[in-house]
């Protein structure tokens, strides 16, 4: 047993690795897409389980998935990686669109921004796990 979560303790490291360097070339809080995984996944590679397809760590829904695809040029179809890239980047252009960390995560868990006396316990759980303050002010300097 414990070599085996050693083994996968290892295998965490080096996603949160590839996920952190993909961070860094896209200009997103590596804090924030950690937080995202922990939240969507707990940083285990999903795969569907109904049978179908896995969305990832990050939980891409196909149609992002596959518009990113050809956006940022991937290969290889779906893998663990490229679902990463997927997600750091739709992250990023959320970001250019609504203009802060926290907006973007919102709309990356529900599709568009909406302001917090609309949101739901489940909506207010997954925001409040974020101090948005450490990203959001850090952009204003």
């Amino acid at each position: 047993g414990k070599r085996e979560f050693a083994k996968k303790e290892v295998h965490l490291k080096t996603v949160l690795e590839v996920a952190d360097s993909i961070c860094q070339e896209a200009g997103v809080p590596f804090e924030l897409v950690k937080q995202i995984g922990q939240n969507e996944s707990g940083w285990r590679y999903i795969k569907n389980s109904n049978g179908g397809t896995d969305h990832g760590d990050l939980q891409v829904i196909d149609v992002t998935y596959w518009h990113y695809y050809k956006k940022l040029e991937l290969t290889s179809g779906k893998t663990r990686r490229n679902y990463l890239k997927v997600a750091i980047y739709y992250l990023k252009d959320l970001h250019t669109k609504y203009g802060s960390w926290e907006k973007a995560r919102f709309a990356y868990g529900r599709g568009t921004w909406r302001g917090p006396s609309t949101w739901t316990t489940l909506e207010k759980k997954f925001m409040s796990k974020i101090d948005f303050s450490q990203f959001d002010n850090k952009a204003k300097k």
